[in-house]
């Protein structure tokens, strides 16, 4: 592969300067400050704006508390019913040892 301007052959061929270097050393430093700038700015605004909106989290919130006082209310008639077939049980076992 030649070069336009020399006629050099072969990237190993090609003499760089100081000056080269230095300007490859600054547009480097350059994209690494504007990616971390970038990434400021979106982890800023990430933060700032909520995933979920305030009324929506609420409604979700107050869904959960329902639905926490119904299985309340399910396992206390759960027991209550429980009580109830143990109690039935127990009488049954009396009436059984008055015939033994």
């Amino acid at each position: 592969m030649t070069h336009a301007n020399t006629g050099i052959t072969g990237w190993n061929t090609v003499k760089t300067s100081l000056w080269w270097w230095k300007l490859k050393a600054v547009q480097f430093v350059f994209v690494v400050v504007f990616e971390h700038f970038v990434f400021t700015i979106v982890r800023l605004i990430d933060l700032l704006i909520p995933d979920i909106p305030e009324k929506l989290e609420a409604l979700i919130h107050l869904e959960d508390s329902f639905a926490r006082e119904m299985m309340k209310e399910v396992i206390e008639i759960d027991l209550e019913k429980l009580e109830d077939v143990r109690n039935r049980v127990k009488v049954k076992k009396r009436q059984r040892q008055k015939y033994d």
